[in-house]
């Protein structure tokens, strides 16, 4: 019988004010009404490779960051290279 298990992001990569604005780290518990979800943080990027490294199946629903922002595409480029290595389907 296989488990279906939804995983949320503990940090996160936050724009300030715009999503072109200055990029930081935060907790899950820290956002503030002028910041901007962009991606993962490095504590779940660390997470989710683990899950990924155990996983028999894994659903990708597509990259996080912007690709004319490079400095937000670390967490895409994490998780895809887990991806690649993994066993899983």
């Amino acid at each position: 019988h296989a488990t279906t298990k939804l995983i949320f992001p503990t940090d996160y990569q936050v724009a300030s004010k715009t999503i072109n604005g200055p990029l930081s780290i935060i907790n899950a518990d820290g956002f503030k009404e002028n910041m901007f979800g962009i991606a993962i943080g490095p504590k779940t990027i660390d997470q989710y490779i683990q899950v990924i490294n155990n996983a028999g199946t894994v659903f990708f629903n597509g990259p996080m960051g912007f690709k004319e922002r490079p400095e937000t595409m670390q967490s895409s480029c994490a998780l895809l290279n887990a991806m690649a290595h993994s066993h899983a389907y």
